[in-house]
């Protein structure tokens, strides 16, 4: 192969990697993810723990302005994600103490943010998740006109959504936020009191700043002969997910008394409006990952037989260079 050829075919190549790295890197979890990963944050797999290094230094010599800063814009909004919790309560099933789920609050919310929601996960498992709290920034709407209502409201109320004695003396009750009109809730407020929670746990967001949202796995289930005792607690995610979709889920849960209410969604999640993906890595950064976590291959001088992806490449840039040819 001409020197000519290979150059003219890695040039293709390289182009369609950039516009491949520009698609691929657009999905919202994957964003989250990244911002997770780089800034050091504990991760469990498969019951193993590891802490990840932390790589945003690595990154300062580089232009990607949002990259690795452990925050996303989302338009009027700016979101970061919290994956330290405190217990607030614990509730098992009637039939099996095996079946519990405990409720928790995220702490070590930055200043200025603001919970959105608890977090729920069954009690057998070691606390992992999160959930995204959220602030308000300026855009060039809102600097526009005055008219327009802030991202993030307080509840104007609660209603108790669902109460038990589970342990004891010990009583958790579920309350989902009452949001002003032009608002939604985006997720609930758990206590071990009868009084209504602070209404400044949590923030309400403006309703053209959310997207519809359904539940996917059950967390918990506790049926009873009386509608009183039965609940019901899901995971939440956006209803269209995809590559192209501007749904971002919040990490919070869904809690009923009925087991088809999951038709009628009393919650949202968050709507990305951000076009200008700043959180995405450049490719300079791109490749930075690629060489402290990829993988290095070293092959013996007289090693006849390459991997079929580096044999499949060199054919492509082969190819490549007899069509510009």
């Amino acid at each position: 192969m001409k020197r000519g050829d290979m150059a003219g075919g890695s040039a293709v190549l390289h182009h369609a990697v950039k516009e491949f790295m520009k698609s691929f890197w657009r999905t919202q979890s994957l964003f989250l993810c990244l911002h997770h990963f780089l800034n050091g944050q504990k991760r469990e797999e498969d019951g193993l723990e590891f802490r990840v290094g932390t790589l945003t230094g690595r990154f300062k010599t580089f232009t990607g302005k949002g990259f690795a800063t452990g925050k996303i814009c989302l338009g009027e909004i700016e979101v970061v994600k919290i994956t330290e919790f405190e217990k607030i309560w614990s509730c098992s099933s009637l039939s099996r103490k095996a079946n519990a789920v405990t409720f928790y609050k995220p702490v070590g919310i930055p200043d200025g943010y603001s919970s959105l929601g608890h977090y729920c996960q069954p009690s057998d498992r070691k606390l992992r998740g999160y959930v995204l709290v959220a602030k308000c920034i300026s855009s060039d709407e809102s600097q526009g006109s005055k008219l327009v209502s802030p991202a993030l409201t307080k509840p104007l109320n609660y209603t108790l959504v669902w109460s038990s004695n589970s342990h004891g003396n010990e009583c958790g009750y579920v309350w989902l936020p009452n949001p002003p009109e032009g608002y939604k809730p985006t997720g609930f407020v758990v206590t071990t009191e009868p009084e209504e929670p602070d209404l400044e746990e949590v923030r309400c967001v403006r309703e053209d700043l959310t997207e519809s949202c359904e539940v996917d796995e059950v967390i918990f289930e506790r049926n009873s002969l009386f509608s009183k005792g039965r609940i019901y607690v899901w995971n939440t995610r956006p209803c269209r997910r995809g590559m192209l979709c501007k749904g971002v889920p919040i990490g919070t849960f869904f809690c009923s008394q009925d087991e088809d209410s999951e038709n009628d969604m009393s919650i949202a999640c968050l709507k990305n409006l951000d076009s200008s993906l700043l959180a995405m890595p450049n490719l300079d950064q791109v490749h930075a990952l690629i060489r402290h976590y990829g993988p290095t291959v070293y092959f013996h001088p007289d090693e006849a037989f390459l991997p079929s992806c580096f044999s499949k490449m060199e054919l492509f840039c082969t190819k490549m260079g007899e069509i510009r040819d």
